[in-house]
């Protein structure tokens, strides 16, 4: 599941005292395109002052609702994107919710009052920049077509007698700024479905709704499989696929069919209340609608691989009826833990979406079933002449890499929202738990039936 962060303020932070200022202006501080490093990302940005922001530093600037962390990481992009010139117009349309464009204005007017950089002439430089790699690339392209046009001409030679006209190759790059189409500046306004600044409520307020429907959700999907009937071959929609790819192609339809409308402007609105989860407001549904939701193409394409190798041998262990309850209860659990989380810290700046959660608690179902079996990835992962991993040994693996991700210390990009991945990752082995609880109660049934068997139906059953 990805994390989105966003910020929010009822006013900009007024002063500080001299010797915090000087931080921010300190010669460590990149503020010229030319001091960049390679290893610069627009994701990552520059650090703004030598020290990162103390938490009353942070509600000085930002008002409550985020925490120092996701603040400073904010400054930090907006002020890399500065130095480096890729900084977008905040005041062009664009598919950010309030929280966002807020956040933007806040921690922009904020950086241009304490880190001076030139804005103006860092974008124009990354312009240059651009439009020399473009011309780099025309001009190779420009050489090709000469030397393709010369053998052309060379054989042409070869064939015909007379005059060649040769035409030389001309490009031109235009840059110019689209202008606004009306349509879609009226449904990116029409998107903006949340209140500048968070309501004031406790933190039962906030929670209880979606804790209610969670709760309903899992009372609802351990009934699912005790009701639910397989269809029968005739009844089928794709009789000639298997029932585990058939689900999981149903899965990804839906994921896909959201992900295509995250493309379409109309539907901004809709897909912001019920398809992306924002702790700043209570919207239940939305931790059911976002676990079938995705933005990136990428984070699409990687989680529905994960789903199709993992998720039909699951399918094919549990059935159709478990595996779809295991999917939308992990998947509302790990929604959930990720809400209380961010209500928990007081943020109410990032939201989340992702089919994360309930894979996690997919990964970990089939895990902690099989706890005490070797694993082994797309089946020739390690090889058989390396130490053998149990598979609980691979989940604790994989819930130790959620947990260092959560630390302080770690430097990856917090674009990812471990808290759902634990909270899928608990749902699961939970799940797996109460399907090998089902199991025993089966077997002691079954064995007490043959127990108390007659003699005529133990030769009828062929027990004898």
């Amino acid at each position: 599941m990805h994390i989105v962060d966003i910020a929010f303020s009822m006013e900009l932070w007024s002063g500080r005292n001299s010797s915090a200022i000087a931080t921010y202006t300190d010669k460590r501080i990149i503020t010229k395109f030319e001091q960049i490093p390679k290893s610069y990302s627009d994701q990552e940005g520059l650090a703004f002052c030598v020290e990162p922001l103390r938490k009353e530093d942070v509600l000085a600037i930002f008002g409550k609702g985020i925490d120092a962390t996701s603040a400073n990481r904010l400054l930090s992009v907006l002020h890399g994107r500065r130095v480096a010139g890729t900084l977008a117009d905040p005041d062009a349309p664009g598919s950010l919710n309030v929280y966002e464009e807020r956040a933007r204005q806040i921690g922009l007017a904020w950086l241009r009052k304490n880190v001076p950089v030139d804005e103006i002439r860092c974008a124009g430089l990354q312009a240059e920049k651009q439009l020399a790699a473009m011309q780099g690339e025309l001009n190779v392209r420009e050489f090709e077509a000469r030397e393709k046009a010369k053998k052309a001409q060379a054989e042409e030679i070869r064939k015909i007698t007379g005059t060649l006209e040769v035409a030389t190759p001309k490009s031109t790059v235009v840059l110019r700024r689209p202008g606004e189409n009306p349509k879609l500046k009226y449904y990116l306004e029409r998107q903006k479905v949340l209140p500048d600044t968070p309501p004031e409520m406790s933190m039962f307020q906030r929670l209880w709704p979606s804790g209610l429907l969670v709760f309903g959700v899992v009372l609802a999907c351990i009934v699912f499989p005790q009701v639910y009937t397989p269809p029968k071959r005739s009844g089928r929609l794709m009789p000639d696929m298997p029932p585990a790819a058939a689900t999981i192609f149903g899965i990804t339809l839906i994921n896909l069919a959201i992900f295509v409308l995250w493309r379409h402007p109309p539907a901004f609105r809709y897909l912001n209340m019920y398809f992306m989860t924002t702790p700043g407001y209570v919207r239940p549904l939305s931790l059911i609608g976002n676990i079938f939701s995705h933005q990136a193409f990428s984070h699409l394409a990687w989680n529905m691989a994960v789903l199709y190798f993992v998720g039909t041998r699951l399918h094919d262990e549990v059935g159709r009826g478990n595996f779809l309850a295991i999917y939308i209860a992990c998947g509302a659990l790990g929604s959930f833990t990720s809400l209380t989380s961010w209500v928990i810290r007081g943020n109410f700046v990032s939201s989340s979406l992702g089919a994360s959660g309930a894979l996690a608690g997919v990964i970990a179902t089939y895990l902690w079933l099989h706890s005490t079996e070797a694993v082994k990835l797309l089946g020739v992962f390690p090889p058989d002449s390396w130490p053998n991993l149990p598979s609980a040994g691979f989940l604790v693996v994989l819930i130790a890499m959620d947990l260092i991700g959560l630390s302080r210390w770690n430097k990856s990009p917090k674009n990812l929202d471990h808290w759902a991945h634990l909270g899928g990752y608990g749902a699961g082995i939970g799940a797996a738990e109460l399907l090998k609880l089902k199991a025993r109660k089966r077997r002691a049934i079954e064995q007490e039936r043959r127990q108390n068997m007659r003699f005529l139906d133990k030769i009828r059953e062929g027990r004898l």
